[in-house]
């Protein structure tokens, strides 16, 4: 059976504390777009559907916090992201911990369907910009430029 390595000291200590560094870094400059792509819908959704609930419970007089977890949940997405990123880098592995691996394809439906929201989100903000003049002259040029590339064309 080979043998484990210690890496928590020694000369190799420091090259694996900038390797994981590095990691965190670049997963965290991922995440600043990415996080946000889903974030921003994520949360309009949230906050439409508590605004709809709000009316339901002033008008029959039910509990409003049924909804509440979810609007949380969607407030603290982003933020959470950076958490989890920091948290799983910066701490060392517990090995004796029973980790278990979680299947992608259990939520694959689930981000999927995040996916499609996001993208349909911000292609009607975009639109919507776009019809009404409200672009940015910089993106109105990016995205003239995009659509006429000769590999959205085939």
């Amino acid at each position: 059976m080979p043998q484990s390595h210690d890496y928590r000291s020694g000369p190799t200590a420091f090259i694996v504390s900038l390797l994981k560094l590095s990691v965190v870094i670049l997963t965290t400059v991922i995440w600043i777009p990415l996080g946000f792509f889903f974030w921003i819908p994520l949360l309009g959704r949230s906050v439409a559907i508590f605004s709809v609930m709000v009316l339901f419970s002033a008008l029959t007089r039910t509990d409003p916090r049924l909804i509440q977890r979810q609007l949380e949940q969607s407030i603290e997405f982003y933020p959470r992201g950076f958490r989890i990123i920091f948290d799983v880098l910066a701490s060392p592995l517990d090995h004796s911990a029973g980790i278990e691996a979680v299947p992608i394809g259990k939520f694959a439906g689930r981000i999927i369907v995040e996916l499609v929201w996001a993208g349909l989100f911000w292609a009607t903000i975009l639109y919507g910009l776009e019809s009404y003049h409200a672009f940015p002259p910089v993106l109105h040029d990016l995205l003239k430029t995009i659509s006429a590339s000769p590999l959205l064309r085939r």
